[in-house]
């Protein structure tokens, strides 16, 4: 399939647009007020992108998915308990997740009482 120097440049836009789309969406964050987030052995990506979701701790589900289908970080989450607190937005969840870091599970100062 050939296509025109024209059809080169809509298509170039395009994508540009779309990926400015995806960057923004990824790096706008969801003001969280100190939630517990379980992750079990054994739950699967999309139970844990259903979760967060509907648990309004991310804006987006198809960008979260994406965006961690993308950067190979689906298949590195860690289960524990977490803390999430503050102004978070994609990236810092997955690496949260990803790096073990607010786990309550493992010894943590941010341990929420009962």
């Amino acid at each position: 399939m050939k296509f025109s120097k024209n059809t080169k440049i809509v298509l170039a836009f395009v994508l540009l647009l779309g990926l400015l789309i995806v960057n923004s969406l990824v790096n706008s964050s969801v003001k969280i007020n100190k939630q517990k987030f379980t992750i079990n052995n054994g739950d699967g990506f999309m139970k844990i992108a259903n979760e967060l979701y509907s648990r309004k701790l991310i804006s987006d589900k198809n960008v979260f998915v994406f965006y961690s289908y993308f950067t190979n970080n689906y298949k590195q989450l860690k289960p524990g308990d977490y803390l999430l607190d503050g102004a978070l937005n994609i990236k810092d969840i997955l690496n949260i997740f990803k790096n073990n870091s607010l786990n309550l599970s493992v010894d943590s100062p941010f341990k929420l009482n009962g």
